[in-house]
């Protein structure tokens, strides 16, 4: 089954008894409801999937590369070692170290060893004298829920959490405050019942497509 933002709308509003077509409850409305419950999702829960790896290749005599859309944080770079066939971590550098070593150095070109970060792209020390395979590790910063996504970012067992969220913060608004607590329960049951599944799954799996960093949430 595919989750999308239309299938999230009309979880939303089945509970609430609201058709589609009620102005009394419009797409937007509805869509900030979501977005409110995955943003606090996202808060409470770092997701893996916020770590994005890349591979790209070197160009020799290049020292500066774009960095991939999109990226909180560039996390680390490391070049592979064609001798043993291993990542080998570049080693951070300030950007005023990096002009001054350029500037004394600027003929050289090896395999790299360090790098610097610069808005939206890295410079490579030395430069490049070869084609090498570099491997990005960065944050992305997920997008919001939108109709240009197709599903969220997130593991799916999260997509019906993030619906009673936005669902008991629709009853808030249309006034029944008891319905709204009793959703919000079922929603941290839900919560609470997934944390340990997810946890497991990082302690099994380097590869686990979740890490949960808190073991319970409460209201």
């Amino acid at each position: 089954m595919t989750i999308d933002l239309t299938t999230l709308r009309k979880g939303v509003r089945k509970p609430l008894g609201i058709e589609e077509d009620d102005p009394d409850l419009t797409n937007d409305e509805i869509d900030e409801y979501l977005n409110f419950s995955y943003w606090e999702i996202q808060d409470k829960f770092p997701f893996r999937e916020k770590e994005k790896t890349v591979r790209f290749d070197t160009i020799p005599g290049t020292r500066s590369y774009d960095l991939p859309k999109p990226v909180d944080a560039l996390i680390s770079l490391s070049v592979l070692d064609a001798t043993d066939g291993q990542f080998h971590k570049l080693e951070r550098m300030a950007t005023d170290e990096y002009e001054n070593r350029y500037n004394t150095n600027d003929f050289r070109q090896d395999i790299p060893t360090h790098y610097t970060r610069e808005d939206c792209f890295t410079r490579l020390w030395p430069t490049p004298d070869a084609v090498y395979t570099l491997s990005m590790k960065r944050l992305i910063t997920l997008e919001d829920l939108s109709p240009l996504m197709t599903t969220p970012e997130v593991p799916r067992i999260w997509w019906e959490i993030i619906k009673y969220g936005a669902v008991w913060r629709a009853f808030i608004d249309f006034g029944d405050l008891g319905r709204s607590g009793n959703i919000k329960q079922h929603q941290v049951s839900l919560i609470n019942s997934t944390v340990p599944v997810q946890a497991k799954e990082e302690r099994d799996s380097r590869e686990a497509g979740v890490e949960v960093l808190r073991p319970e949430y409460r209201l």
